[in-house]
């Protein structure tokens, strides 16, 4: 997905994701994510709209999801710490991704090796990419 392969090139991240919602809004389904071990990607090809995930907190705020560390994942988001700290991911930016009509389709995911490669003006331009690419 062009979201996942420009994210990664504009933005220096190490691992990419998008994954729409399904089932009633109840399931998100990868569609595309690069720089993530295929076991981990088998083992979440599937996961619960929940807002106990990050993309989940991303959809039901409407609002981007800085995780600025791995503890800080550990803390709010404790389901999804292993498979994400097994990747060496020290942050995260999560962004919803929003249709026009204000509908909520799904997530797309960011992430860093190092926690000081994300700062504010990325996560407005990681946003405004990600709305562009909802539209």
């Amino acid at each position: 997905a062009v979201i996942t392969a420009e994210g990664r090139r504009v933005f220096g991240a190490d691992g990419a994701g998008v994954a729409l919602l399904e089932d009633g809004e109840q399931t998100f389904r990868y569609v595309a994510i690069e720089g993530v071990p295929a076991d981990i990607v088998a083992a979440w090809a599937t996961f619960p709209g929940t807002p106990d995930t990050p993309y989940g907190h991303a959809v039901a705020e409407r609002s981007p999801l800085v995780l600025a560390s791995i503890d800080e994942l550990a803390r709010r988001f404790p389901a999804v710490h292993a498979p994400v700290a097994r990747q060496g991911i020290a942050a995260m930016l999560v962004f919803p991704l929003v249709g026009s009509d204000g509908r909520p389709l799904g997530a797309a995911h960011l992430s860093f090796n190092t926690a000081d490669a994300l700062g504010d003006a990325d996560e407005a331009g990681v946003a405004a990419v990600a709305q562009q690419c909802a539209q």
